[in-house]
């Protein structure tokens, strides 16, 4: 009698706890860098072992699905060549981690892929705000506006708010269906919150931003119109190109433009340092390498595409972002188009949003990505006023 073949089945739970452990790791690696866990002898090297886990995680992913799509797994590994020309040239890896993601974030919605790297992000600011007021690792006093302000473990004070401004987003993302008052009420505190403790005018105006628009949608369907007039889906298109091209003729006439000088002050001494990095570093094809943290911080995320990680960066990221609007118009996912408008003005005040570790977007195109090509309707989203609308 002939041995009959065990079948290894795995099931939905196990592969969703795969792909919560595979973007934990993804943000270790990444959030390790900027705390002052970095600086502890050994601990570095915590980041490099998460980023080994996690691509143990894709390789499993990978022997589950088995079968993929021919035309987006060429298109996927051709952002892979792009991301080792660009470590190649610049050291940066920002190209490489968005094609782990790519590759990582295959069969699984965009809700849920969100939701992981949202409890992802907590557990990582829970931690590192612990230990350093534990004293495990430094918490740095910083004169900010006028007041006294804390690391909170980060190496820089503008990093726990851009952390916390990410989760809220995420948090009003993965909920945004069944929202309640009292949660857009806890948003609303958290916000001020972060002003009141941090100072981060980016933060304010973001979650602002966010706030505005779920309290006109909630009440007004007021995301409607995007999905109806042609003439907003085309403002939404321009503002990557609008503000990448703004950015940058700011960044190159500082010297020579009067109104720029005086509002440099405004925005912190933004300016100054935009002007700065375009004099010193030219625009090439794959970024240049540089250490930001000894000639200043470049607060623009447009700009630190352009300089540090090349022309070729730009453009793949002026493609995600036109993608991921296009996906969220089409789905008419209502915070999903939300959430990519808010990052517009926080890309232009800082550089963080930029990364993968911090970017909604790049986590929101890797899954419609795949979605679309497998003709998926998983976060299909069908919106009743007067059922959902937190204010009834």
């Amino acid at each position: 009698m002939k041995n009959k073949k065990k079948i290894i089945i795995i099931n939905r739970n196990e592969i969703d706890v795969f792909t919560f452990l595979f973007i934990f790791f993804m943000q270790i690696y990444f959030w390790n860098g900027a705390t002052f866990f970095s600086e502890i002898e050994g601990e570095n090297f915590v980041g490099f072992i998460c980023w080994f886990l996690a691509l143990g995680l894709l390789l499993l992913n990978f022997i589950i699905r088995r079968t993929i799509p021919l035309v987006p797994l060429l298109l996927a590994f051709g952002v892979v060549v792009i991301a080792a020309y660009g470590v190649r040239y610049s050291g940066a890896d920002v190209i490489l981690r968005i094609a782990v993601f790519l590759f990582g974030l295959r069969d699984i919605n965009a809700k849920k892929a969100i939701k992981y790297y949202t409890i992802s992000n907590i557990l990582i600011l829970v931690f590192v705000s612990a230990s350093s007021w534990l004293g495990v690792i430094e918490n740095k006093e910083f004169l900010k506006l006028g007041k006294v302000v804390y690391t909170f473990g980060f190496i820089n004070p503008n990093t726990v708010a851009i952390l916390a401004t990410v989760c809220i987003l995420g948090y009003f993302y993965t909920h945004y269906d069944n929202l309640k008052f009292a949660q857009y009420c806890i948003g609303l505190l958290c916000m001020i919150g972060i002003y009141k403790i941090n100072g981060s005018r980016s933060s304010l105006i973001t979650l602002s931003i966010m706030l505005i628009f779920v309290a006109f949608d909630k009440t007004l369907n007021f995301m409607n119109a995007f999905f109806k007039f042609k003439q907003l889906q085309v403002i939404l298109y321009l503002l990557f190109p609008f503000l990448f091209f703004f950015s940058y003729y700011i960044a190159n006439n500082y010297n020579n433009n009067i109104i720029i000088q005086e509002l440099n002050l405004l925005f912190s001494w933004r300016f100054y340092f935009w002007n700065y990095y375009a004099r010193k570093f030219g625009i090439t094809p794959f970024g240049t390498a540089y250490d930001a943290l000894n000639i200043g911080s470049l607060d623009n995320g447009f700009l630190v595409l352009l300089y540090r990680c090349g022309a070729v960066a730009v453009i793949l990221y002026f493609i995600i972002f036109m993608y991921a609007i296009h996906y969220a118009l089409m789905r008419k996912d209502r915070m999903g188009l939300i959430m990519i408008i808010c990052y517009f003005p926080f890309m232009f005040v800082e550089g963080y949003p930029i990364f993968s570790g911090v970017c909604l977007v790049i986590i929101y195109f890797c899954c419609a990505w795949w979605d679309r090509n497998n003709k998926k309707v998983d976060i299909e989203q069908i919106y009743d006023y007067k059922r959902r609308s937190m204010f009834l």
